[in-house]
């Protein structure tokens, strides 16, 4: 199963990450503190891929787990 992501503001499905760094640069892993710190808003730890479309729309893919749940979201950067 595969999707192929597409900006969230635009549709367009021209996206790469922020500045064209290599990929290991632009995955932040965030481990996991029992807290609810997640740009989610979940509890738990969370890889951050920031990415942006060739608008120039910002935004961040979020992959989370906490005790057997797991999530997976958009969310727009400032």
């Amino acid at each position: 199963m595969q999707w192929q992501l597409k900006c969230p503001a635009c549709g367009t499905d021209s996206v790469e990450n922020e500045d064209f760094a290599p990929d290991h640069e632009v995955a932040t892993v965030h481990p996991d503190r029992d807290d609810y710190d997640s740009p989610l808003g979940t509890r738990g730890g969370y890889v951050r891929v920031d990415l942006t479309c060739g608008e120039g729309h910002g935004f961040a893919v979020i992959i989370g787990n906490h005790k057997g749940a797991e999530f997976l979201g958009v969310v727009a950067r400032a």
